[in-house]
């Protein structure tokens, strides 16, 4: 028997292993997408800025210790709910603070309600849905940005109208 022969019989024998180690590989990497697109996957779930006409605010005012409604300049928008994404939907929603609320009002003529809340920790909490008794809870974004966020758009609110 020539060596030739037997580096044949070897090189066969790893092709032997190497097909299920690539198969068991390419298992792993689609369980993985798997998981990540349905669990893991961050949720948007308020409209899209295109199809908001208008956003009026209702929060308290930390300076005059009331409550107070303004409409959130549009320059605005993006920041404020950029600020709570990603986000997903929390199923064990605590009692947490509500310091404000948005109430959009959509082009298509429907209303669209998502309450604040202020929650410790950096991680955000918001609900969102077509009215307050359908809202739906999630945990996501920042607090601290979504406070700076709406103060931002409060104080630009009341230089327009000064």
């Amino acid at each position: 028997m020539s060596t030739d022969g037997a580096n044949v019989a070897a090189r066969s024998g790893g092709n032997r292993l190497r097909f299920p180690v690539l198969l068991l590989l390419a298992a792993v990497v689609v369980v993985a997408v798997a998981v990540f697109f349905f669990l893991g996957r961050s949720e948007r779930p308020f409209p899209q800025l295109s199809e908001i006409q208008r956003i009026d605010a209702k929060i308290d005012d930390p300076e005059s210790g009331k409550v107070v409604t303004f409409e959130v300049p549009r320059s605005h928008w993006e920041a404020i709910f950029s600020a709570m994404l990603p986000a997903r939907k929390d199923d064990q929603a605590a009692k947490w603070v509500m310091p404000g609320s948005l109430n959009l009002r959509l082009k298509n003529g429907n209303s669209y309600y998502v309450g604040l809340y202020s929650v410790s920790g950096d991680l955000g909490a918001f609900s969102a849905g077509p009215s307050h008794e359908w809202r739906v809870y999630y945990r996501g974004g920042n607090s601290s940005a979504l406070e700076k966020a709406v103060a931002d758009a409060f104080a630009a609110s009341k230089a327009e109208h000064h």
